[in-house]
């Protein structure tokens, strides 16, 4: 993110002020009012993702609102702010369509919350919209038990919370004759310790169950056995967004906008290696 805001910067012969929120909602709030403090007109924001109470009385709908806020990813139409977003929606819809393609007869989908309290991950949100009528238009079975919701403790990470749940999940499939043979994961990372455990517990990927991730990671791009993925440029995201909240700054842009991204599946092949095993 950082590279394509110094772009834009030195374009418009502008200084980059760097902060971090660590995931933290009241932090980033804290950091926010340093840089305004500091004399910055304009703000390019990963933003932490909100529980539902956070976003409801988000601080970036009334505060400084005369200072150019531009939102990447994490964002929603109520915070009232410019946003740069990846078309989410069309991902988890093609992620879908490619598993159903590939003979999946079932296809779960995998999120994650917290125990206390819900938050609102957009890109989550948009790609389970997409599965869900990719499965509709498909004729496929939309079953609540395929919707795998990973409770995520404050003190475990994503990765953590997967290694402890899907086991279980695993074993429950493998007493079951008709258990999911597609599954759409959280992102790359997921994608990769779900296929770890999965192989751990017996369930051999891809020829008993086709796994698709998001984002490219670097990481996945050698792992094996390959699965698709989306392609996501965040520099250009956050050229755009500087972009963005530079004009809105310099009065070139009065109006908020929200600009979208592809986020266009690749690595397809992978799930062509071989066909999943009827049961």
């Amino acid at each position: 993110i950082y590279a394509g805001v110094e772009q834009m910067a030195r374009k418009y012969g502008y200084h980059v002020v760097v902060a971090a929120s660590n995931y933290q909602y009241d932090t980033e709030h804290q950091e926010v009012d340093r840089m305004v403090s500091q004399g910055c007109k304009a703000i390019v924001m990963y933003p932490i993702i909100r529980n539902r109470q956070q976003l409801k009385e988000d601080y970036l709908k009334k505060e400084y609102r005369d200072i150019a806020i531009t939102l990447i990813d994490m964002a929603f139409e109520e915070q009232k702010r410019s946003q740069v977003i990846f078309d989410n929606y069309t991902a988890g819809y093609d992620m879908t369509m490619l598993l159903a393609k590939a003979k999946c007869s079932r296809i779960a989908f995998m999120d994650y919350n917290t125990p206390d309290c819900y938050y609102m991950h957009r890109s989550l949100i948009d790609r389970r919209q997409g599965y869900k009528n990719a499965l509709g238009d498909m004729g496929l079975p939309c079953n609540s038990d395929d919707y795998l919701l990973i409770q995520r403790p404050a003190a475990q990470s994503i990765t953590e919370s997967v290694i402890s749940a899907m086991p279980a999940i695993f074993e429950q499939w493998k007493n079951n004759a008709y258990f999911p043979v597609g599954l759409v994961c959280m992102d790359d990372s997921a994608a990769m310790t779900v296929i770890r455990i999965a192989n751990e517990c017996g369930i051999k990927v891809p020829e008993e169950l086709k796994i698709v991730g998001f984002d490219n990671l670097k990481s996945a791009a050698s792992f094996i056995p390959a699965f698709p993925t989306t392609e996501v440029n965040f520099a250009r995201a956050s050229a755009i967004a500087a972009e963005m909240a530079i004009k809105e700054a310099t009065g070139k842009q009065n109006n908020t906008s929200v600009y979208m991204l592809q986020a266009p599946v690749t690595r397809v092949k992978a799930l062509s290696l071989k066909a999943v095993k009827t049961r």
